[in-house]
């Protein structure tokens, strides 16, 4: 009898706080489903890194990619003064670095780009 092994479905939280990171991150979320498209993934954008989420190229990726949750920092959409409207799409969350807590309280992998 062959016993095969159990694979752990991973948890990843990318924390974005620079749009220059788009790029970055879209290649780790793409490599990361390949090799394991079961990965739950959630990035989590504060700070500057919500500007990223405005882009037409990241509205396309995130379209693509509707097995990842992005989340957008309300504080952050505030201080930039960005609307829900201009990260539709995403979950608004209270407080980035509280979602932050929380997810690696559940155990997720924390990744900062």
């Amino acid at each position: 009898m062959i016993h095969r092994k159990e694979v752990t479905k991973l948890k990843i939280l990318f924390h974005i706080d620079d749009p220059a990171k788009w790029t970055h991150l879209q290649s780790n979320i793409t490599n990361a489903l390949a090799a394991q498209p079961s990965t739950a993934i959630v990035v989590v954008a504060n700070g500057s890194g919500i500007q990223a989420y405005l882009t037409a190229e990241a509205k396309q990726f995130m379209a693509n990619h509707q097995t990842v949750e992005f989340d957008s920092c309300r504080n952050s959409m505030k201080s930039h003064h960005i609307t829900a409207d201009q990260v539709a799409g995403t979950k608004i969350v209270p407080v980035g670095v509280l979602r932050i807590a929380e997810l690696q309280s559940n155990g997720f992998a924390y990744i900062k780009l």
